[in-house]
Formats: C-alpha cells, sequence, structure tokens
C-alpha cells in the first residue's frame, strides 16, 4: 500500500508541476502581449491537470503497481523495474480509454493518439519525481544516517 501512495503522490506532483509550469508561461506570453484577463490561463492548465488525474493518474498508477509488483523477481534495479512497469501503464491506461470512452475500441485509435504524447510525458515527470523523492531522498538518508520508515 505504501508503494502505490509513492506512485499516486508522484503523478500527482508531476501533474501539479506541468499544470503550474504551463500556467506561468502562458500567463507570461498573456501579459506581454497586451491581453489583461489571465484567468483563463491560470485555471486551464490545472483543469486539464484534473482531467488527466482522473484519466491517467488514477488507474495509470493502479497498473503501475500491478506491473510493479509483476516484475518484483527480475534482474535490475528498482527504478529499472520502475521503467519498464510505468511505460507498461501507459499502454494498459491507452488501452483502458480506447474501451471506456470510445465505443469502437482500436478502430477509434486515431481519437485516442491526441493523449499518448501527454500521458507519455506525466509518466515520464512522474517518474522523475519518484526517483527523486523516494529513491534519491532514501539514498540521501542512508548515507546521513537517518532512519526511514
Amino acid at each position: 500500500m505504501r508503494d502505490y501512495f509513492k506512485i499516486l503522490s508522484s503523478m500527482l506532483v508531476a501533474l501539479l508541476t506541468l499544470a503550474a509550469t504551463v500556467a506561468v508561461v502562458a500567463s507570461i506570453y498573456t501579459l506581454s502581449s497586451g491581453s489583461r484577463d489571465i484567468s483563463e490561463d491560470v485555471f486551464l492548465p490545472f483543469l486539464v491537470a484534473l482531467m488527466g488525474f482522473i484519466l491517467f493518474g488514477i488507474p495509470g498508477s493502479i497498473f503501475w503497481l500491478v506491473f510493479f509488483r509483476a516484475l518484483g523477481g527480475s534482474p535490475g534495479g528498482s527504478m529499472k523495474r520502475h521503467l519498464i512497469a510505468a511505460s507498461m501503464s501507459v499502454v494498459a491506461s491507452m488501452g483502458l480509454s480506447c474501451v471506456l470512452f470510445f465505443r469502437g475500441g482500436i478502430s477509434e485509435l486515431d481519437e485516442v493518439a491526441v493523449f499518448v504524447v501527454p500521458v507519455l510525458i506525466v509518466a515520464a515527470f512522474s517518474l522523475f519525481w519518484y526517483w527523486l523523492l523516494f529513491e534519491k531522498l532514501a539514498a540521501y538518508r542512508r548515507q546521513d544516517g537517518i532512519k526511514s520508515r
């Protein structure tokens, strides 16, 4: 269960980081172009992040954990297994989206392909945040002799 919350929190941090970055860049662009209304530029990326969390965050983290547990006995480091599990969760989440949201299944692949690039970006940032928050921080704590829970 702790692994699931680590994966889910890394996805949430990745989505919020990406949304905040897009909001800041869009707001700066809007202000520099002379427009005064930046409310859409600030709130729209966070709305898209919420939709991304619903579309990929919840099912993707479940798939990620299941695939990570299935790869538990394979050789390689922890981050290598996380990379493979996250990649497989992207494919599984896209397949689940095809089945649930598009009635045509695989024949509607061109409509689902629009979501592949953002999901890949979120998965990559989630892996980065997982590594930074949990792998690197744990190594830092072990180096300093601090016991982690």
